[in-house]
């Protein structure tokens, strides 16, 4: 963008040269009381130059106006997508810690229940469908005071053992959810990043070509282009080369690359 400024104040030299010199032939045309045809030849010709670089010059402004605001809205929106993405991260990381501490517990448990003689399978298997928690719960309080007239023995390993292989069902369903919205973002990225890349590539190659054919107009000969300066167009910048005519006293112009932000 710093380079379209730098083209756009450089045009308002000229104009401001140009008024300087309509001014002058002004005042001597005011002195002569009979003016000589071709000072009011080069006073409209300078009137209509004039006219013709403000249009180009507010065409110019538009067109950097409209490609900052794209850009400003492709960035906030890729910037969403990021914190989204981070989230579901984090997320994803404190679902695998879980099921990392729920797998540890369940062979604990597991254990447990083999050193009573019996086996998790067959535990489930013989657990009556209509059981709810609630009666679980009141059965629970039965047993722990009829295992607290008996002795420590741990009984409850079985229900623990179930309560933690279905909340471990539920922790992996979670993770599969959360690696499902991390794709469909992911997605998303991609879908932002090709349609920044394509409106930027044609805005660039508009704004290239009608520098191209300003510049000669401007000069009265030489060539100007625009050139990327990076291979990533999401991360590049853009360079001003310029070449006034051989009889032209300004020198080579280059401005360097302007990154965008």
């Amino acid at each position: 963008m710093g380079s379209t400024e730098q083209g756009i104040a450089r045009l308002e030299g000229q104009l401001k040269h140009l008024t300087d010199r309509r001014a002058e032939l002004a005042r001597l045309l005011a002195d002569d009381a009979q003016p000589e045809v071709q000072l009011k030849s080069q006073l409209d010709a300078s009137l209509s130059r004039r006219i013709e670089i403000e249009g180009r010059m507010n065409t110019a402004r538009q067109a950097v106006t409209e490609f900052d605001t794209t850009l400003r809205e492709q960035e906030q929106a890729r910037h969403a997508k990021d914190q989204q993405i981070e989230k579901a991260r984090e997320a994803l990381e404190h679902g695998r810690i879980g099921r990392q501490e729920l797998s540890v517990r369940r062979d604990t448990l597991a254990e447990q229940v083999h050193e009573t003689g019996s086996e998790p399978a067959q535990v489930l298997a013989e657990t009556p469908a209509e059981a709810t928690e609630e009666s679980w719960h009141t059965r629970l309080d039965e047993l722990t005071t009829k295992i607290d007239r008996l002795g420590p023995i741990n009984l409850v390993a079985i229900d623990e053992y179930q309560e933690q292989s279905t909340r471990k069902e539920y922790l992996d369903k979670q993770s599969e959810d959360l690696n499902q919205a991390l794709n469909t973002l992911e997605d998303a990225i991609r879908k932002i990043d090709r349609e920044t890349r394509t409106r930027f590539k044609e805005t660039f190659d508009k704004v290239n070509t009608a520098f191209q054919a300003l510049f000669p107009k401007l000069f009265g000969g030489g060539h100007a282009y625009l050139e990327l300066s990076g291979e990533d167009i999401l991360d590049t910048g853009v360079s001003v080369m310029a070449r006034r005519p051989a009889n032209a006293t300004a020198p080579f112009i280059y401005c360097p690359a302007a990154r965008r932000h």
